[in-house]
Order: C-alpha cells, then structure tokens, then sequence
C-alpha cells in the first residue's frame, strides 16, 4: 500500500502517491531543499494558443502568478503559496474566454490587480534569496 503526500494549489487538492514522488527523485536532480511550482495565466481569446497570440491586438499578458514552495526531501511538504493578480496593460479588459477558463474575473483585476513590475518584485520575495529549483508545465 503506498502513501500519500498532499497540498493545496489554487484551491485544488494535489496527491503525490510514493510511487511518484520517487519518479520525481529519479527524474529530477535537486540541488537544494526547496522547489517552486508556479503557474501563469495569461491575457487570452479562443485559439490565442494555437496561433501563439498572433492577432492584431492580442497581446499575451499575464494576469496571475501563482505558486508553491515545497520541499524535496521527504513528503514534498508544502512551504508556503503564492498569489497575486496582475493588471493588463495592452489589454485591460479580459476576455469573457480567458474569465470562463480561470475565473479571474474583471472585477479581481480592478480591486486587485497590481502592474507586473510590482508583481515580479513580490515574486521575487516569495522566491527568497536561497537557491531554488523551478519547475513550470508550460502547455505547447
């Protein structure tokens, strides 16, 4: 029987049975103690994707950052988490597409939405100044 490590990202529950958490060992050299997982989201329209944001006026912005810090010894244990959302530029009214797809809605970004330049600050202090691994599943 094997045992389950868990952690909360975005509000879902993520399961790393043991037999996953040695692939992640076996695959991945840890040079540290401590990884970050983030994710991104981005300014986007239907197929904005598979055209590489290639439109007229389709400009790929971010508009959250979201993160896990974890540790690699062990049960992978969460650290701490990381979110914020970031205020378009180019594009400053979401599409009701990329609203659907992460619920991130319009509203968020004018209450809560600080420009990328303070974002990445924040990030940056998230990161901390130890040597961190960095893993991100980038859809292609």
């Amino acid at each position: 029987m094997s045992s389950q490590s868990s952690f909360m990202f975005e509000n879902q529950k993520l399961n790393f049975s043991d037999k996953t958490k040695h692939k992640l060992a076996k695959n991945y050299t840890f040079t540290e103690n401590l990884a970050v997982i983030f994710d991104l989201e981005f300014t986007s329209w239907p197929g904005s994707l598979g055209r590489n944001w290639s439109l007229a006026n389709e400009y790929k912005e971010i508009v959250q950052i979201g993160a896990v810090k974890i540790e690699t010894i062990g049960n992978l244990k969460e650290v701490s988490s990381f979110e914020l959302v970031v205020k378009p530029i180019k594009n400053p009214i979401l599409s009701d597409y990329i609203v659907k797809l992460t619920r991130i809605t319009q509203e968020k970004i004018e209450k809560g939405g600080i420009l990328f330049p303070v974002a990445l600050s924040h990030f940056k202090k998230f990161i901390g100044k130890q040597p961190t691994n960095f893993y991100v599943m980038e859809m292609t």
